[in-house]
């Protein structure tokens, strides 16, 4: 019994750990003190993707890349936003005319 809660209480831990240090792409969104974005005109042709550095310095280059939902209709593509003097992980949903592979809308349909 004692084990299973030491397990139980490492993994509330360990959660609450990714919650409050992993910049977040919807709900609270953590703030940082740069953000650059490969694809700034949100083209969804082009594939995207954002190095995003957090209050504390961390470096975030490869969680932020445009990606398709998981119909393939669509493509949610991050962007920065600022306020206050801060930078911020935003994300637009657009629907391809045909399907979306790999965070990108294909130009064809095949």
């Amino acid at each position: 019994m004692k084990k299973a809660i030491l397990i139980v209480l490492a993994l509330a831990v360990a959660v609450a750990m990714v919650y409050y240090t992993w910049p977040q792409i919807s709900g609270k969104v953590v703030a940082g003190v740069s953000c650059v974005d490969s694809d700034p005109e949100n083209d969804i042709y082009v594939k995207g993707g954002l190095v995003f550095t957090n209050m504390d310095g961390q470096v975030f280059d490869d969680i932020f890349d445009d990606a398709c939902t998981p119909t393939g209709q669509q493509i949610e593509q991050r962007y920065c936003t600022t306020r206050d003097g801060r930078y911020y992980v935003s994300k637009q949903v657009d629907t391809c005319l045909n399907e979306c592979v790999d965070g990108t809308c294909k130009r064809t349909a095949e």
